[in-house]
């Protein structure tokens, strides 16, 4: 116990203390007081700021008074561990059990017990449904993943120091075990109204309308007209601190979380907004969100008291499916001392506190996120409010951070998990122009891909839309709109809607886009930014949507031609009759309008029939090519655009190919195959022309050249059984060719995404018992 003595000495310096702050002047901190001299002390995790606090404009200069606060409910402060996926660690019974028997854990035991820490394991999912994600995502991209299960947490008492966490964090980062160890950020605020104040708007929700349009949207309502378009068939979940329930315009869905606990601090009205945009009820009133088919999902970042991003991200993942989408609305604190890009030129940058980062910052994170995108799940994610350069954050900048030993997190070509960032720009509206330009607030660089409308997006929440404000509705939340949402908060659900409007139609045609395909789908078609801080290109779903053309499934029933424009099992999109029941049927783009339609092969008299529309009708080009028993095939030879025809003589195995559709020689002579093969043609490896194939009993041997020689296969696996017809096409919109058969004992359809031995991606019921198969490009663009 202290003695009197002590007390009042303590009790005087407090005074003086007090006394000397209220002469400096430091009682009333300088807003535009700028930190230039920074000790760097990366351990230390960001600053919790309350919801309506003010923090100290030079925070990132003065060591704080009070230990440091961290993700737990009261502010309990949490180690997030890494161990080297070679050591097999478990947490069994309470205790560390490594897989790997010459790893000694019992150092590490007893300095977490030193501090009073509790480990835990950081994903709290079970470690099959862990392990079982982590090899679909192997088996997905052939790449090595991180196993989520070596991930573990370490939890300090209430007030633990500066010292013990920073101490037990040199102890873990020596441990020859462990890969790399932090310590986890304290939830930051989700982003509200930005400088300069939101002008009067009562112009509706322009992002719906076509990106032509001014101010330009992104062209949702047009989405709506296609099957699919609307998000029907996906599942978009939101991943951040709560929502309201029952409101009016919103899913009733939203009102349970898949996983986590709400976190009310800083109110609903924030993921109002975003489920607003994503999927707002179609109802005649209101508004209405892009995807406003999708079944919209919301999921929390707490568990058990503690704010776990990298958790929450894995738990989104478990209760989705492969093509499903997540939208992660949080942004990453920065530990207090951390350097940070310079502002960018004309804009006027907050404290280093609230210059927040994509959540990638912490590698936890970015596991969690490779693990779902390699098991098919499309992660959209805000690129943050930070006013930063991405590409600045090298290791001649920066140090190399926690779990990156390559360098720069944000560059692609060192770190790639898949995920879609998402930037902000200017919408275009009076005050906002040029549209499409890059908000200051926003995180930009090499890394963005594409970007949202970062201001006046009429959406749910808040209360303040100025044709229907809070009083209107009796201050009743669950009917509060706005005209005001903004920030990466509002780019991000305008990203996650499209993506979700394309995935379903993508879905309807019978295919999900990859997180690669989409990521480049949105990017490669969209409207290019204005500006040159990099934010990426806005979504153009017109575009976007044009693009989505696989070959579909058909077949030939005695002179009538059955086209079906979705490979699904279904009825025909089209019917009509052309040829004579012996002929063959056989398809291609005759004039390179981009639309394939249908021809014939009549076997009897070596003769092709071919007509430039899907219809009944008499032929418009006929000629002769080939001999009796010769099997026709179809390709872009020389990549004109336009298809020309050949034959493959089964009993020596000789193609004869030809660039034009007249009679005359081949302008290709190749050797290919033996005799009794099956012929087919497709585009194998993206380039502007066709190549050949065979089937020989359940076998594919495909090359990728054209030429008057004799090729060797470039692709060889088996696929299919004996007694199946060969076919090829684009099943998934990815610009070229793979594979598939069609069973004609029993009219079914197996198609392939890749040119490998495996299972069928698709199984498609079509047709009848001696049908024959035909696929193509059906639809327009």
């Amino acid at each position: 116990m202290r003695s009197t003595t002590t007390r009042l000495f303590l009790l005087v310096l407090v005074f003086i203390a007090i006394g000397a702050l209220i002469v400096s002047g430091l009682g009333a901190p300088d807003s535009s007081a700028v930190a230039a001299d920074w000790t760097p002390t990366p351990d230390l995790a960001p600053t919790f700021i309350p919801r309506g606090a003010t923090p100290d404009a030079d925070d990132s200069s003065v060591a704080p008074s009070t230990p440091q606060r961290g993700p737990g409910i009261n502010g309990e402060r949490r180690i997030v561990v890494k161990f080297s996926d070679s050591t097999g660690m478990r947490l069994q019974g309470g205790t560390l059990t490594p897989a790997a028997p010459d790893v000694d854990v019992q150092p590490l035991e007893v300095a977490i017990a030193a501090v009073g820490g509790t480990l835990t394991r950081l994903f709290d999912a079970p470690e099959a449904a862990l392990d079982a994600q982590r090899q679909l995502g192997i088996q997905n991209t052939g790449k090595q993943i991180a196993d989520l299960n070596t991930y573990y947490a370490v939890d300090f008492p209430l007030g633990a120091t500066d010292a013990q966490v920073n101490g037990l964090l040199a102890t873990l980062r020596t441990d020859p075990n462990v890969e790399f160890a932090y310590e986890e950020p304290a939830p930051v605020p989700p982003s509200s109204d930005i400088p300069p104040t939101t002008p009067d708007l009562t112009s509706g929700q322009f992002y719906l309308l076509p990106a032509s349009n001014n101010p330009p949207g992104i062209g949702a309502q047009a989405a709506w007209t296609r099957l699919g378009g609307s998000g029907a068939g996906v599942r978009v979940i939101d991943v951040e601190y709560d929502w309201i329930q029952n409101h009016e315009d919103l899913p009733t869905s939203i009102n349970n979380l898949l996983a986590g606990e709400r976190f009310s601090d800083y109110g609903t009205s924030h993921g109002d907004a975003v489920v607003g945009v994503l999927g707002g009820l179609q109802n005649g009133y209101g508004i209405t969100g892009i995807a406003h088919g999708a079944d919209i999902r919301v999921s929390g970042m707490f568990f058990g008291g503690f704010y776990n991003s990298a958790n929450s991200i894995t738990q989104a993942s478990l209760n989705a499916q492969p093509g499903d989408v997540i939208l992660l609305e949080m942004q990453a604190g920065v530990p207090s001392s951390a350097p940070l890009p310079p502002c960018p030129s004309s804009c006027s940058c907050p404290p280093s506190s609230q210059r927040y980062l994509p959540m990638e910052y912490y590698r936890a994170n970015y596991d969690a996120i490779a693990n779902a995108t390699a098991a098919g799940r499309i992660i959209v994610m805000t690129a943050g409010n930070g006013y930063n350069n991405l590409d600045w954050f090298t290791p001649a900048n920066t140090g190399f951070l926690p779990g990156y030993p390559l360098g720069n997190p944000f560059n692609r070509s060192l770190y790639d998990s898949g995920a879609i960032y998402v930037g902000a720009g200017y919408s275009g509206q009076p005050g906002y122009t040029p549209a499409r330009a890059p908000h200051c607030y926003s995180n930009h660089g090499t890394r963005i891909d594409v970007q949202g409308i970062g201001d006046n997006v009429v959406t749910a929440g808040y209360g303040n839309h100025p044709s229907f404000p809070d009083s209107a509705s009796g201050f009743d939340p669950r009917q509060y709109y706005t005209a005001y949402f903004n920030g990466t908060s509002s780019s991000g659900p305008i990203v996650a809607g499209a993506a979700a409007s394309l995935q379903g139609i993508a879905k309807a045609k019978g295919f999900s886009f990859t997180p690669w395909r989409m990521r480049d789908l949105l990017r490669d078609t969209g409207v290019p930014q204005n500006g040159t801080r990099l934010i990426g290109p806005r979504p153009n779903l017109e575009t976007a949507i044009a693009q989505i053309r696989p070959d579909t499934i058909g077949i030939m029933r005695n002179g009538q031609f059955l086209l079906r424009s979705y490979n699904t099992t279904g009825p025909a999109s089209m019917g009509f009759y052309f040829g004579d029941p012996s002929d063959i049927p056989i398809r291609g783009d005759w004039n390179g309008d981009g639309v394939d339609t249908i021809g014939v092969f009549r076997p009897s008299t070596a003769q092709f029939l071919l007509r430039n529309s899907n219809s009944t009708g008499t032929p418009d080009i006929v000629f002769h090519f080939g001999a009796a028993g010769d099997l026709p095939i179809v390709g872009d030879w020389n990549g004109n655009g336009i298809d020309g025809i050949g034959m493959f003589r089964p009993s020596t195995g000789e193609f004869f190919l030809r660039n034009s559709l007249s009679t005359g020689f081949a302008d290709f002579y190749m050797i290919f195959g033996n005799p009794g093969d099956l012929p087919v043609a497709g585009n194998w490896n993206s380039d502007s022309t066709d190549s050949i194939g065979v089937f020989r009993n359940g076998t594919f041997y495909l090359t990728d050249t054209v030429c008057n020689c004799i090729p060797t296969a470039n692709y060889t696996f088996a696929f299919g059984a004996p007694g199946d017809l060969p076919i090829a096409g684009d099943w998934i919109s990815i610009g070229k060719d793979t594979i598939g058969v069609y069973r004609p004992s029993v009219g079914v359809f197996y198609l392939r995404d890749s040119l490998t031995t495996g299972p069928a991606n698709m199984t498609i019921f079509y047709g009848a018992p001696g049908d024959k198969p035909i696929t193509g490009v059906w639809v327009t663009p």
